[in-house]
């Protein structure tokens, strides 16, 4: 058995926050903090990536200092509860200076601008602090509550999600509070927390500005400049969520042995094998609806791996997003449940092998991925092995390895290659 390492991706906001978009976003790293390694019987060396949110510019993490003699106040407080300042301010995240970023938590005089308006942030130094109200904080021009990203309070409404952002609240890579998104489908870009409500609530959405991003939990961010042709195996200029296409994510690398990360078209997933019902089934569902990146309105069709969909190469297969977010006892995380039977990554087979003869090794001779409509659902006689559709992903998580009675692990064959995707969640 293989585990699948998890690469982790920050988002980043254009505007607003004081950044200046990803180009300079940090390099991926590994994920193993926050997000689970993936112990899963196929070897698959299409590792994925996983990451909080990056706002602002990536140039070098925040550093975080008590008080610079420019600051509006010197009193320490709390950005979550909003604790330690005087009558008619707020703790907020105040900029010190544009390159490298540089901020500190302060307070500052209150703003008067709602959540969900458009907003500014001051110049650096004593006016570095935006015009968003108390307990909201500028991100890609717009005010978002702000949250615990740890699951405390302040906690989202039910139809947003907490995310965090690089260069907001950010102290090399530790995050003591998070923003609120909207909720989102990536399959359709719909999000009803937005107005409008396709793309994200993006002003055309045949040229979206906002797009529906994430792994195991998806909400609406920034979408960058050029990233709407970044599509299925293309390789994005930085390493971060928001990186690629609206409805595209860097996922995997681009092949047994890289470290080059590409993105990724998310599919509409079904269960495919040698069974009759489910032999036609690789491609994903071409009945779900799916939004292309430069359509106005989701259609049929449009969640499949087809080749100008979400896919890109004849071997391109929707295979189940679960089996790269699975734990080694097929823990899933709790806020992808509602996704888990539903949403899938295209792989093109062909770039990926698996340790075929069961030597521990992945070298030029093992055989590249097969194509499960050729395999059986599960052989659960022989687990561990790579012999049946349920190792490579094409079983629903019910229906996997996982199901009951648990699977045999073998060895434990960990890639020795440098992980870059943890969204810093996916940075």
């Amino acid at each position: 058995m293989k585990s699948a390492w998890v690469v982790g991706v920050l988002l980043v906001s254009c505007g607003g926050g004081g950044g200046k978009g990803m180009e300079d976003a940090p390099v991926a790293i590994d994920a193993a903090v926050d997000a689970p390694v993936v112990h899963v019987d196929a070897a698959i060396d299409a590792r994925m990536i996983d990451a909080p949110m990056l706002d602002a510019p990536p140039d070098a993490p925040i550093v975080l200092i008590d008080a610079p003699s420019d600051a509006p106040t010197s009193v320490a407080c709390n950005v979550l509860t909003q604790a330690g300042c005087n009558a008619g301010e707020k703790c907020t995240q105040i900029k010190d200076q544009d390159s490298p970023f540089i901020a500190h938590y302060g307070c500052a005089p209150d703003g008067v601008v709602a959540a969900g308006a458009a907003c500014t942030t001051g110049p650096a130094g004593s006016s570095g602090y935006d015009d968003c109200v108390k307990g909201t904080i500028c991100v890609s021009g717009q005010c978002k509550a702000i949250c615990d990203d740890q699951g405390g309070a302040p906690a989202c409404s039910t139809n947003h999600s907490c995310k965090r952002y690089q260069n907001v609240f950010d102290s090399g890579g530790f995050h003591v509070a998070g923003v609120c998104d909207p909720k989102c489908d990536p399959l359709t870009q719909v999000s009803a927390a937005t107005t409008p409500t396709a793309a994200c609530g993006s002003t055309n959405p045949a040229s979206p500005n906002k797009g529906c991003y994430g792994l195991a939990d998806y909400s609406c961010a920034t979408v960058l400049s050029g990233a709407l042709t970044l599509t299925d195996r293309t390789v994005p200029p930085s390493f971060v969520l928001n990186a690629c296409a609206p409805g595209f994510m860097p996922v995997l690398y681009s092949a047994t042995g890289s470290t080059t990360i590409t993105c990724n078209g998310l599919c509409a997933a079904l269960e495919t094998d040698n069974t009759p019902g489910h032999m036609n089934n690789g491609k994903g569902d071409a009945t779900a609806l799916g939004k292309l990146p430069t359509q106005m309105t989701p259609a049929a069709g449009n969640a499949t791996c087809n080749v100008g969909v979400k896919g890109s190469e004849a071997s391109s297969s929707c295979v189940y997003l679960w089996l790269y977010l699975a734990d080694d006892v097929g823990t899933i995380p709790p806020e992808f449940m509602p996704w888990v039977d539903l949403i899938g990554v295209c792989v093109a087979r062909d770039h990926y092998r698996y340790d075929g003869n069961s030597d521990g090794q992945l070298t030029s001779t093992d055989p590249t991925f097969p194509d499960c409509a050729t395999l059986p659902p599960r052989s659960a006689a022989t687990p561990g092995l790579y012999d049946d559709a349920a190792d490579f992903g094409c079983q629903k998580l019910v229906n996997s390895m996982f199901a009951l009675p648990p699977p045999m692990f073998g060895s434990v064959l960990r890639s020795t290659d440098a992980v870059p995707l943890r969204r810093h969640d996916f940075r």
